[in-house]
Order: C-alpha cells, then structure tokens, then sequence
C-alpha cells in the first residue's frame, strides 16, 4: 500500500506495520508564515502580507471578516492579529476566522501545515 508522508512523498507500506505518528505537529505558525500562505492563496495580495508581518496593517480580507464577528469581540481580534508574533491553531478566534475566511475544519488544517513548512 502506498500513502503520502509528511513531506508529501509517496511511501510503499506494509498494512500490517504499525503506524507512526506524524512527528510534525504546527501547533503554532509565525505571523509571517500565516501572512505569506494567505498571500500564497490568494486571499490576500502579497503586498498586504509585507504590510501585515512588518507593521501590523491588516489586510482587507481580515477587516473583512473581523467586521463579521460580534462587536464586543472585533476589537481584540484586531488587536491580536495586527501584533501577535505567533498564532495558535487551538485559538478560539482561528478557527472563527478560518470559518469566515471561507475555511472548514480539514482545510484549516492543511493551511495550517502548509504555513509551518514556510
């Protein structure tokens, strides 16, 4: 049986063997990283990205979304996305914000896999 690896290699294995963990878990991804695969995506340009990971300006995309949370909770979602230096994948606002940017769950994930290679 053949399957992928964590770098995306395919694998012949024994089904019978027992299956190793992935060592690879990107519990967390840099600012810069999390900028540069939204702009790898599309979602924002990569000018954005720079202005995002070296000032903190939040792209269009983000004020976008942050307007679609409840008031009481916007201004700390941009308080912690213009300056935090790390994001956490189990954030409640992750997931919140992955959801209105257009994510679900397995997608998010990948995103968040394919920042931490970055």
């Amino acid at each position: 049986m053949f399957v992928l690896n964590e770098v995306g290699d395919l694998i012949d294995i024994d089904p019978g063997a027992p299956v190793e963990p992935l060592q690879f878990d990107p519990a967390a991804i840099s600012d810069r990283q999390f900028a540069q695969q939204l702009a790898v995506l599309d979602v924002i340009t990569e000018a954005e990205a720079l202005a995002w990971a070296a000032r903190g300006d939040l792209p269009e995309a983000m004020e976008t979304a942050i307007g679609q949370l409840p008031e009481g909770e916007r201004f700390g979602a941009r308080m912690l996305l213009s300056s935090a230096t790390t994001y956490e994948f189990a954030h409640p606002l992750a997931a919140q914000l992955g959801a209105l940017l257009g994510f679900d769950e397995p997608t998010r994930r990948d995103f968040w896999v394919a920042a931490a290679a970055l």
